[in-house]
């Protein structure tokens, strides 16, 4: 169904039975009389002919479009719209903004029709998302083509998780390949933002654009430099929409538009840190003064709306699906200065490294209890999900203090007053690799964490290697462990010891790399660590653990993705990102034939 290269087109009975209903412009009088009507109210003829309460005019009539028979229909009826605007690209005019740039009043996360088309309001509320689609299915043509960016991206995204949690499922349900279905949701995604002007924003683009920046992000780990781009594009956007600025000092923004932007904020800033970092590049953030605050940990069926006001947060450690990016976003502000740090001309002071640290032991210390990593067999009935934010945020924290430390651990004299971050690093950088392998022998299909093994070999790749080059650094350093300036009481393995944990971090990675291709670069540069290190590695090795009979780490859903793709004009996923390819033509829209 994916692989159609246009509409199927309507049999010729089709096409008879489908009459058109002719739409009567003239009042009762003027059509009657066959006299040429001006449409006033009333109308000239009737005013010269004293009739004025006769002058009524016939109402539109209402369009009848037979109800969707199932989701494979619908799914092919939102194809046709894509391939529709892409055809027309003369008449494409985007419904969903006026052509006068009028703003739309009293934004309140729901389809708002006006005189000037239809805008989407509040994407991220899950409960104005369904009432939303429920509504887009009564009547397709009304709705912005942002709106249908953002559900292409949420079916795009659903099936690359879907791939992991419930493979056999989401093979039965369609043949065609899981990676030609993503990759096809993404280009009508991306299309959908062109022909809609994104660089216009409104209100619906933003939770498109997001989705889309965020996908690119998880899906091409070899080639970010498009990512951090769109990034940067996508904060430019927030910044005209004026989301950088906290909702409680502007008017006219209800309590719910207001926790919306919030949410839509806070997001984008964990992109654009995480991704400017991985590639060693300043963020835009820097510079840009936001008052924006975290979210509140609410749950979607706290407020709605039609709230007049936000109800109180509940408690932190009440568990709700906030609790993770709210805490994520903490850690990350703290990050961010890092990060800056690491990127400073020159070398800065101890006392603001200190200063960053002890923010970040601050904001560590604040975290709930139930979100910080405990032994897996004591987690029995706790849900996968959680169990992978626990790391997420565990890696996150361990990431920083590898960033704010790791340069005096390659102190050619060390100072003993750095002591302290020599210790913080080889902690952080061991806690890294050892939860590495929790990751990848408990998501073992059948183990706990099988389904949300796609998290092993996708955003946590550069904080395993970084740890991986902290742990070289170290074997390669003359004074470690007895020497000037290890002194501490502290983890301090031994150099062999050290030198089997690369050996471990190796083998998972070309493990996993059979199946992800772009992860075979993580594999050789352990191995080129290791072959420095006087220890030459066997690829073919595997992990001598117990369970090592079962198919690597997310076999079954990486495989399927790394499966040869059919789609036309595309080979990867890499590729997939046609919004990259559109830049000349999106700023002043589609040329006018």
């Amino acid at each position: 169904m994916f692989q159609d290269s246009s509409p199927s087109e309507p049999s010729p009975g089709d096409r008879q039975a489908q009459k058109r209903t002719r739409i009567l412009f003239s009042c009762a009088p003027c059509r009657n009389s066959k006299l040429k009507c001006d449409r006033q109210q009333p109308c000239s003829q009737c005013e010269k002919k004293g009739r004025m309460d006769q002058c009524v005019y016939a109402p539109r009539p209402v369009k009848k479009k037979p109800p969707a028979k199932n989701m494979a229909s619908r799914l092919k009826r939102l194809e046709s719209l894509v391939r529709e605007m892409m055809g027309n690209e003369g008449d494409a005019k985007p419904p969903g903004r006026s052509n006068e740039g009028s703003a739309v009043p009293s934004l309140e996360g729901h389809v708002v029709n006006g005189e000037h088309g239809t805008t989407y309001v509040g994407a991220t509320h899950c409960m104005a998302m369904l009432e939303d689609y429920a509504r887009f299915w009564q009547d397709s043509n009304d709705v912005s083509l942002h709106w249908l960016a953002q559900l292409f991206m949420m079916l795009a995204l659903g099936i690359f998780f879907d791939n992991f949690a419930a493979p056999h499922e989401l093979s039965a349900d369609s043949p065609v390949p899981v990676l030609d279905r993503i990759k096809h949701y993404r280009s009508c995604a991306g299309w959908a933002l062109i022909w809609g002007k994104y660089t216009q924003p409104t209100s619906t683009t933003l939770p498109a654009f997001l989705l889309y920046v965020e996908s690119h992000f998880m899906f091409s780990r070899a080639a970010q430099m498009s990512c951090y781009v769109l990034s940067g594009v996508c904060i430019r956007l927030l910044l005209k929409m004026g989301l950088h600025r906290d909702p409680s000092k502007l008017a006219n923004i209800s309590p719910y538009e207001g926790e919306m932007r919030r949410r839509i904020w806070n997001m984008a800033v964990q992109i654009e840190l995480i991704v400017s970092f991985h590639m060693g590049l300043p963020s835009m953030l820097q510079g840009i003064e936001a008052d924006t605050r975290t979210p509140s940990n609410l749950q979607d069926e706290d407020f709605d709306q039609d709230s007049t006001s936000l109800p109180p947060a509940r408690p932190a450690t009440d568990h709700t699906h906030m609790t993770y990016p709210i805490n994520k976003t903490k850690i990350l502000r703290v990050f961010g200065q890092i990060a800056r740090q690491a990127h400073s001309l020159s070398p800065p002071e101890y006392t603001d490294v200190l200063r960053l640290d002890a923010a970040l032991q601050d904001t560590w210390g604040a975290l709930p209890g139930f979100m910080r990593v405990r032994p897996l067999d004591e987690c029995v009935g706790d849900a996968p999900v959680l169990l992978i934010q626990r790391f997420g945020l565990a890696a996150l924290y361990n990431k920083c203090r590898c960033v704010l430390h790791r340069r005096y651990l390659a102190e050619p004299v060390p100072d003993k007053d750095h002591n302290y971050s020599r210790q913080q690093g080889i902690d952080a950088a061991l806690s890294l690799l050892e939860n590495q392998y929790l990751i990848w022998r408990h998501s073992k299909p059948g183990n706990v964490l099988s389904s949300t093994s796609w998290f092993l070999s996708s955003l946590a790749v550069h904080d395993y290697l970084l740890a991986a080059m902290i742990v070289y650094l170290l074997i390669k350093n003359e004074s470690y462990p007895d020497g000037e300036g290890f002194d501490f009481d502290g983890k301090k393995p031994g150099k062999e010891e050290l030198k089997g944990m690369l050996k471990r971090s190796f083998m998972i990675w070309t493990e996993v790399s059979d199946n992800v291709a772009e992860l075979r670069k993580t594999s050789d540069t352990l191995a080129a660590m290791l072959s420095k290190l006087g220890d030459a590695v066997d690829k073919e090795v595997t992990i001598p653990t117990r369970g090592s009979e079962y198919p690597s780490s997310g076999s079954v859903g990486w495989s399927s993705l790394a499966e040869k793709s059919t789609c036309i004009g595309e080979s990867d996923l890499l590729s997939s990102i046609w919004i990259e390819g559109a830049f000349l033509c999106i700023c002043h829209g589609p040329e006018k034939k």
